[in-house]
């Protein structure tokens, strides 16, 4: 508990969205790259699968392959572009599309406090991202303006039911707080 999206979490989500029309054929429940733990266990291990499979959704593993397109920033950004000098590669099957990040609230021994800013920045960038760490907060900014113009619409729901503690992303002692965060912004 707290350490990635509980099944619950998921099946809300899913509910939800078929609920007020969505398709499930058109959704898809996407890993992201940087979790500390193969994606493929962490999708048997958090009880997603039998979720996805009952709701009718695809799963999409970034760390598997996919094709990425580079990045135009429209305006300039803090960091990322020293990180990526070559431009920045983003996955293709993201752009112009909507999400909905669904993150737990805990800490991390890198970047301090992980949520829904630093799933969107593990989502968003490949491994060459842990260059930008000893900038991490600058480089968090960046990532928010790339989110505002690759998705066409980003929704985040924090589940802080289990809030989790702790020098992650592997290592945490969950802490029963009982809030549940969401924003667009």
């Amino acid at each position: 508990p707290g350490s990635s999206a509980a099944p619950w979490q998921l099946d809300g989500v899913l509910n939800t969205l078929i609920e007020d029309g969505f398709e499930s054929g058109r959704l898809y429940a996407c890993y992201g790259t940087k979790s500390g733990i193969s994606t493929l266990k962490g999708e048997v291990l958090n009880r997603h699968v039998p979720v996805v499979e009952r709701h009718g959704v695809r799963t999409i593993h970034l760390n598997r392959g996919g094709k990425r397109i580079r990045y135009e920033p429209k305006t300039p950004l803090r960091v990322l572009s020293k990180v990526y000098p070559d431009g920045i590669p983003v996955p293709e099957r993201f752009t112009g599309n909507s999400a909905i990040q669904l993150t737990t609230l805990k800490t991390d021994a890198l970047v301090t406090v992980a949520g829904a800013v630093h799933t969107a920045f593990n989502s968003l960038l490949d491994e060459r991202s842990a260059g930008a760490y000893p900038v991490y907060h600058e480089a968090l900014v960046d990532a928010l303006i790339i989110a505002k113009d690759v998705f066409k619409g980003i929704f985040a729901v924090m589940d802080g039911v289990f809030a989790a503690e702790g020098p992650g992303p592997l290592i945490y002692i969950p802490h029963e707080k009982n809030i549940i965060l969401a924003s667009s912004d």
